[in-house]
């Protein structure tokens, strides 16, 4: 799906998430006027009632709120062994830090080339959509679109599918003499829990690009859809990541 389009889309679960929470802080607030509690204590819990909702949610198994579960989205961690709490609570921090000034942090999402707002890139996510899912029993896969190995399909196992020219490491392994190829080129990952692909690389000396040429460089990892296609320093190393049937 289209960059900007997504951009609207969370805006759009914002809004819904926004006009719920909003509902619950004024009721509290009338609730504690109404009892002749003091009203500050009802903003306190307010206050606490937005932390948590943005909080716990981005930070749930379906690492969505109810605005984004509503349009088909959810939140990406690209650190799978990182704190998701920790990571949602900076994430929601940051949102409002940076968007104090006229929501600069959100509108940069739609300027950046991958999509992602400040605070995404503040502690490495991303969001992506139920059409990067695929749906029913299947194996996540690599396959080899128009490298030396056409037509090869390479099943993304746990730790991943590392490509390069090291036998002993890597799973798509590429002759001694490939041009371009580092020793240990990348990675290529899936997130059972979001059912996306992550791709990173691993330092290589002509790098990993996405089919639009847009680079990955070490450290970063790029979120890929289904059938998404990325390549190793040439476009005739292309491929491309999906799933087959499960067979067992």
């Amino acid at each position: 799906m289209d960059k900007n389009k997504i951009m609207l889309k969370r805006l759009a679960a914002f809004a819904f998430d926004l006009i719920l929470v909003a509902a619950v802080c004024v009721g509290i607030y009338l609730l504690f006027s109404y009892l002749e509690l003091n009203s500050l204590i009802g903003i306190g819990l307010g206050i606490l009632v937005t932390v948590g909702y943005f909080t716990a949610f981005a930070a749930s198994p379906i690492a969505a709120t109810p605005g984004m579960a509503m349009l088909g989205m959810w939140i990406v961690y690209e650190d799978d062994k990182a704190n998701h709490f920790v990571k949602a609570l900076t994430r929601f921090l940051f949102g409002v830090i940076t968007c104090i000034p006229f929501g600069f942090g959100f509108w940069y999402g739609f300027l950046s080339s991958d999509g992602k707002t400040v605070y995404d890139i503040a502690v490495n996510s991303s969001v992506a959509t139920y059409s990067q899912r695929m749906k029913g029993a299947a194996v996540p896969c690599l396959f080899d679109v128009s490298g030396p190995q056409k037509a090869l399909c390479c099943e993304i196992e746990k730790g991943g599918a590392v490509l390069g020219r090291d036998q002993r490491v890597c799973k798509v392994v590429f002759p001694a003499d490939a041009p371009g190829i580092s020793r240990i080129h990348c990675n290529v990952r899936y997130n059972e829990q979001t059912g996306v692909f992550l791709l990173e690389d691993m330092g290589s000396s002509f790098g990993t690009f996405a089919e639009n040429g847009e680079q990955i460089y070490p450290g970063k990892i790029k979120v890929l859809e289904n059938n998404q296609r990325f390549y190793l320093a040439q476009r005739s190393n292309m491929f491309c990541v999906g799933f087959k049937e499960d067979t067992k």
